[in-house]
C-alpha cells in the first residue's frame, strides 16, 4: 500500500482567523502576549528570563535632571578613581542622522575642567538628546552611562584611550535592587557550552564593580557565558551590550 502524497500550502491569516493571543480590532489582526504565555515561556527558557541586563530607560537619566547645571564626578573605570584638574569637552545633538546636508542636529559644544574632586559643573543648556564627554586620555557616554550619586549630583565612569587591540571587555556588576556596584568581589566568568575553551576565569571586581574580561575569552564565549556571584543569582552576560552594565538579583 502506498502513502498518497501530502500536499503543502501556506495558511493566509484573514481578519476572520484568531488565534490565542490574538485579537481583531477595526477589522485588521492585533497580536498580544497573554501573561499566562509570559510565565511559560519564562519557565521554559531560562536563558531569556535570567538575562540581568535592564533595558534602557529604566534608570534615571542626567538627561531629566532639574536645575540650572549639572554636577558630574568623573571616575577612571581602570583604577576608580576620580579624574582631577582635567579639561574635557562635551559635545551633544538631537540624535537626528542624515544622509546628505543640511542636517538639523542641533549640535552644541560645550568645554570645561574637572576640579580637585574630579566634579565637573555642565550647564544643563549644553545637554541634548545625545551626549558624550572625552579628554585626551578619556572618553564616555555621559547621556547614557550617568548614575545618580548618593549625597547628590551624578557620576559617570570614563574608558581610557589605551589604543590596545583588542582590548578586554569592561563589565560593571550592580545589584539589581539597590544598583549599586558589586565592588570588591571574587567571581567567576563561566563560558558554558564553549566548544573545549577553557570554560571558567576568576575575577575580582574593583572599587566601582568592574571586571575586565580577556578579549580571546569574549570572543569563545560571547553567546554562552555567565557570571557566578557569591550571594547572587548567576546571570548570563551579554557582550555585545553597549552599556556594559550587569544587574543581578540576589538569592
Amino acid at each position: 500500500m502506498t502513502t498518497p502524497p501530502v500536499h503543502w500550502r501556506p495558511l493566509r491569516a484573514t481578519p476572520r482567523l484568531r488565534w490565542r493571543g490574538q485579537s481583531t480590532k477595526g477589522g485588521k489582526a492585533v497580536s498580544f502576549v497573554r501573561p499566562r504565555l509570559i510565565l511559560v515561556f519564562c519557565a521554559l527558557s531560562a536563558l531569556a528570563c535570567a538575562h540581568a541586563q535592564v533595558p534602557a530607560g529604566t534608570e534615571q537619566s542626567i538627561l531629566a535632571a532639574k536645575g540650572d547645571s549639572v554636577r558630574v564626578r568623573l571616575y577612571d573605570v581602570t583604577t576608580a578613581k576620580p579624574i582631577a584638574s582635567t579639561d574635557f569637552e562635551l559635545t551633544s545633538d538631537n540624535g537626528i542622522r542624515c544622509i546628505k546636508a543640511p542636517c538639523p542636529t542641533d549640535g552644541k559644544s560645550w568645554k570645561g575642567e574637572s576640579d580637585a574632586k574630579g566634579e565637573i559643573v555642565i550647564p544643563r543648556s549644553a545637554l541634548n538628546t545625545t551626549a558624550s564627554i572625552t579628554s585626551a586620555s578619556y572618553h564616555g557616554d555621559l547621556a547614557g552611562d550617568a548614575s545618580p550619586a548618593a549625597g547628590g549630583g551624578w557620576t559617570l565612569d570614563l574608558f581610557p584611550e589605551t589604543g590596545t587591540d583588542p582590548a578586554p571587555h569592561p563589565l560593571k556588576l550592580l545589584d539589581a535592587t539597590t544598583h549599586q556596584p558589586i565592588a570588591n568581589v571574587t567571581l567567576r566568568i563561566e563560558a558554558r557550552n564553549s566548544g573545549g575553551f577553557p570554560n571558567m576565569m576568576s575575577l575580582t571586581s574593583n572599587a566601582l564593580g568592574y571586571v575586565f574580561v580577556p578579549a580571546d575569552f569574549v570572543a569563545h564565549g560571547a553567546q554562552t557565558s555567565w557570571v557566578v556571584v557569591p550571594g547572587y543569582r548567576d546571570a548570563r552576560v551579554d557582550f555585545a551590550w553597549a552599556r556594559r552594565k550587569t544587574f543581578i538579583d540576589k538569592r
